[in-house]
Formats: structure tokens, sequence, C-alpha cells
């Protein structure tokens, strides 16, 4: 879980002060158990106001969460980025922007 937060402060200071991101977190059950639960977002009264949103990858039903953010929040901006849990990685790159994502699905 400490690693989780190391590579969330990591891409809080890529994104700079104002920049938002939403981190879809594919889980390995096998792993995720132990190590502790990474997509509550603690750090605020609510999760809607966190600079950086910590969700679980539910594949296709991920755009639902988009057009949420696109459509009710206005926040077509929003970067997405994946983090593997098998693998320890977070993409270095956004897969997109809620807008695109939400048009795209």
């Amino acid at each position: 879980m400490v690693y989780v937060q190391v590579l969330l402060d990591d891409l809080s200071a890529r994104l700079g002060p104002s920049k938002r991101a939403i981190v879809h977190f594919k889980l390995d059950l096998s792993t995720s158990i132990r190590a502790g639960e990474p997509v509550y977002t603690v750090d605020v009264p609510w999760p809607d106001d966190a600079r950086i949103i910590r969700a679980a990858d539910l594949g296709a039903k991920n755009v639902e969460l988009y057009r949420y953010y696109a459509d009710t929040r206005g926040q077509l901006d929003r970067l997405v980025y994946v983090y593997d849990s098998k693998s320890g990685t977070l993409c270095e790159s956004p897969i997109g922007t809620v807008g695109e994502l939400a048009k795209r699905n």
C-alpha cells in the first residue's frame, strides 16, 4: 500500500497543482487483499473533490465513471491512468481524458 501511495504522489507531482486525474486500479486479488484496498480516496471529505480519484477498473463499465465526470461534474479534462497491481506499474501516459473516453465508449 505504501508503494501505491508513492506512485500516486509521483503522479500528483507530474500533474502539477491544476490538473486532475482518475487512476483505475486493475486489482490482482491474490495480492490486493494483503496489500490493502487502494481505491478509497481518504484524503478529502468528498471523493469528487480529490485531484486524483482512485477507482477500481471495471472494464466496459468504466464509461459510466467517465460520463459522470464529463457530463455531471463538467470535468472533461480530467486525465485517466491505469495502475496494474500485478506488475506494480502505473502507466506513464494517460489513456485519455474523461471527455474523450466518454465519447469513445
